[in-house]
């Protein structure tokens, strides 16, 4: 067990979701039947070890979380736009709820980079958005791909330079900006464009949100425990 345990490191841990996530997209995108499944699968389970490998405390908000994303995923796989959609309007209320229970438990002592990049990034996901909505050509696809991916590479970075106070709170408008983001691509792509090219981004930033919430978590209950 000890063993085990030792090769279950953050890192590593990050790593093999992010792998899995990767798997699955491309399995996605060659319609790969058996492995298309099995990838989306494994997903909220590596989530859950993530969770208790490096947790001292449960939630009952962070446990619906990770049952609503397994339900978002099995919807995923089976096509169901409406359920799926209501699904992730339920994920991203429990986000919602977690944001103002830490805030009003936790003191967060703010600085102005922190603020500075927060808003930074919300920006960055508004433009997103206000671009999808005026989506007229397919050749807008390439710099709406880059700006998302860019949120989600500037998140796994930035949060390292915070103290944990900063941390906790900025992964979690991270985690429920994702949220929202993603609720408006499915919004846009299942009852406006229906194009192919977004059900993989659906997934990159629904997945991303799950991971940063986890995370959050973790470093909240490190600031309780000292």
């Amino acid at each position: 067990m000890n063993s085990l345990k030792k090769y279950l490191t953050f890192n590593n841990i990050r790593i093999a979701y992010f792998t899995l996530v990767f798997l699955d997209i491309i399995c996605e995108a060659n319609d790969v039947f058996f492995f298309k499944y099995f990838f989306k699968l494994l997903i909220a389970p590596t989530l859950l070890i993530f969770y208790y490998r490096f947790s001292n405390e449960t939630s009952m908000v962070y446990i619906l979380s990770i049952i609503s994303m397994f339900i978002c995923n099995i919807l995923f796989l089976e096509g169901t736009k409406k359920y799926y959609f209501l699904a992730m309007c339920f994920n991203s209320l429990m986000y919602l709820l977690f944001l103002v229970y830490t805030y009003q438990h936790i003191k967060f002592k703010f600085s102005w980079l922190s603020i500075k990049i927060v808003i930074g990034f919300l920006s960055l996901n508004l433009i997103f958005l206000f671009l999808m909505g005026f989506h007229i050509s397919l050749k807008l696809l390439p710099i709406l791909n880059l700006m998302i991916f860019s949120s989600v590479l500037g998140s796994l970075v930035l949060p390292h330079y915070f103290t944990n106070e900063n941390k906790a709170i900025t992964l979690l408008v991270i985690a429920f900006s994702f949220s929202v983001v993603n609720v408006f691509i499915i919004l846009i792509n299942n009852f406006y464009l229906s194009l192919f090219i977004f059900e993989p981004l659906e997934f990159i930033v629904f997945t991303t949100q799950n991971f940063f919430f986890c995370w959050s978590f973790i470093t909240i209950n490190k600031l309780n425990a000292n």
